[in-house]
């Protein structure tokens, strides 16, 4: 029985002093705490190395705290580095992009005293947008063909679009054209968000003997940004056959011997198409053949 009653002492003796020993070692914690959320107004244009925010921490027992990061995708993005026992701060590694991402969840801190006792804390963060893409052009270059009569106010090109990368409040843009005589632009039309559309329009007849070729400045103007993206249309005239054909000279004159043999050599006539992107081969015919028909002729010059 006394030997029963010194093991009873022993247990009840190291239960006290386990329970004396934690209730006087005390876990870290984050002081203040750690936001839910973080903002970067401008993350995404943040540097490697750019100091991001503070971790601070107190501990009543310790003085010499370990800040850390657990383990996710994220911490491969972000580094930190101690500033004195009891505070760090959190740099970014390499570039936070909204384009790419815009929100990363459940990235978590930690704080840790010698003996191990160790404190989470999850937070989020927003990448909130700034101005940082320009509108961009699709479907390019604009190279568009149109005959020299297709008819004024009709749509010669519907496949002009353009796209901006960034958030809602910098991906709107509108398009203009340049200060032209013959084209013009239909209103710009949304598609879906940061992507718009319009055509190019016919304002005044064509003609393909007058010009063949015309250049046009195209461009995407931010609403809210300060980018402005250009591009170049080039537009071909094609012909039609609305001319006549013409002569080199006219009237011909020539002067026949009368002593000429029946298949000798009296004149060269030379003709070429009107419509001069057409070259259209020309067939010859001789309508005047009795001298009242020739002299009838001759009276129209």
């Amino acid at each position: 029985m006394i030997i029963n009653k010194v093991k009873l002492t022993f247990v009840i003796f190291f239960l006290l002093a386990k329970n004396t020993i934690s209730g006087q070692n005390q876990a870290p914690r984050f002081d203040p705490p750690l936001q839910s959320n973080y903002f970067f107004a401008e993350y995404n244009a943040t540097k490697p190395g750019d100091l991001l925010f503070w971790l601070n921490a107190t501990d009543t027992d310790d003085t010499d705290l370990e800040f850390g990061i657990d383990g996710s995708s994220t911490s491969k993005q972000l580094s930190i580095k101690k500033v004195d026992g009891k505070s760090a701060i959190v740099m970014a590694k390499e570039k936070f992009d909204r384009e790419v991402k815009e929100k990363y969840e459940n990235i978590v801190f930690y704080v840790k005293d010698k003996p191990g006792n160790k404190v989470y804390q999850s937070v989020r963060f927003i990448i909130l947008d700034i101005d940082d893409n320009p509108p961009i052009f699709k479907n390019t270059p604009y190279k568009i063909d149109v005959f020299e009569n297709q008819t004024v106010d009709t749509i010669i090109f519907d496949r002009i679009e353009a796209f901006d990368a960034d958030g809602p409040i910098y991906n709107k843009f509108y398009f203009t054209l340049d200060e032209n005589e013959f084209f013009y632009l239909d209103k710009t039309s949304h598609v879906r968000s940061g992507i718009y559309s319009t055509k190019l329009i016919l304002k005044k007849n064509l003609d393909y003997e007058k010009n063949t070729n015309y250049v046009l400045k195209l461009n995407a103007i931010g609403e809210n940004s300060v980018f402005r993206t250009t591009v170049e249309m080039l537009v071909t005239v094609k012909d039609i056959p609305n001319r006549k054909p013409i002569f080199s000279q006219s009237p011909y004159y020539v002067r026949i011997e009368e002593e000429m043999d029946i298949g000798d050599f009296v004149l060269k006539v030379i003709a070429r198409d009107g419509d001069s992107g057409i070259n259209n081969h020309c067939e010859y015919q001789i309508i005047g053949r009795t001298e009242k028909e020739i002299k009838k002729y001759l009276k129209e010059f």
